[in-house]
């Protein structure tokens, strides 16, 4: 039996050897604050790669721990060509940091860092992820096609409860309020939201040309009423 049990562990640490060993360009790890060097900033720098970071996550409610993990960073490396398990963990150990993981989906995992799609934990804005190193996360955070429409949505109610008639209106709105979502969609694409802008506004002097009529309309009836009457 003894002898059975050694061979699955022997099998079992052959099996994750193996999977430790596959190569992949990104990586992802945790650094914590209360072991991390002081530099350890400088000491990813060291391998010139670039990387991003993470705003610092206090520390959520972990069930399989049966407590509250600590406060951390979440790390992502990206590397110009494919890095083994045990080459990155070089560089996790000088960080004092947990074993690097595979990074299975780069959008996914850079959304992670702050939150945007776990609605039940705290929230970040998407400017808090910090890069170096050149890296450039911006497609991984642009909005899916379905979010783009439910964000032109909400920008299209916006200009019809505030009655707004100039893009500018929105644009300023979008930039101090909506920075995160509004604003990179309006500068990269708004040709929809501005033919609506230009239709409410012609179909505002439309309007206000129709009042003008009828009100003159009514001031010259009222007028060739008063000249019957005398």
């Amino acid at each position: 039996m003894a002898k059975n049990s050694k061979e699955v562990q022997t099998k079992a640490d052959a099996k994750r050897a193996n999977k430790r060993e596959k190569r992949t360009r990104n990586w992802t790890f945790l650094v914590y604050p209360d072991s991390a060097p002081e530099n350890w900033h400088d000491i990813i720098n060291g391998d010139i790669i670039p990387w991003v970071e993470s705003p610092l996550h206090m520390g959520e409610n972990d069930p399989q721990n049966e407590g509250e993990e600590k406060p951390h960073w979440h790390v992502i490396v990206f590397y110009s060509c494919v890095k083994t398990f045990g080459q990155v963990r070089e560089l996790t150990e000088r960080l004092n940091a947990p074993i690097p993981q595979m990074v299975e989906n780069t959008r996914s995992m850079v959304r992670y860092m702050a939150h945007l799609d776990q609605g039940d934990k705290e929230q970040f804005s998407p400017q808090e992820i910090i890069c170096h190193g050149g890296a450039d996360i911006g497609r991984h955070l642009k909005p899916l096609a379905s979010e783009e429409l439910a964000l032109i949505a909400e920008m299209q109610e916006w200009v019809d409860d505030n009655y707004c008639l100039e893009f500018f209106q929105l644009g300023q709105h979008a930039k101090v309020e909506r920075y995160d979502d509004w604003y990179p969609s309006l500068v990269k694409g708004s040709s929809y939201i501005r033919a609506y802008i230009q239709s409410r506004r012609n179909y505002a002097k439309d309007c206000q040309k129709e009042r003008a009529i009828e009100q003159e309309e009514r001031r010259k009836n009222t007028d060739l009423k008063e000249l019957k009457e005398t």
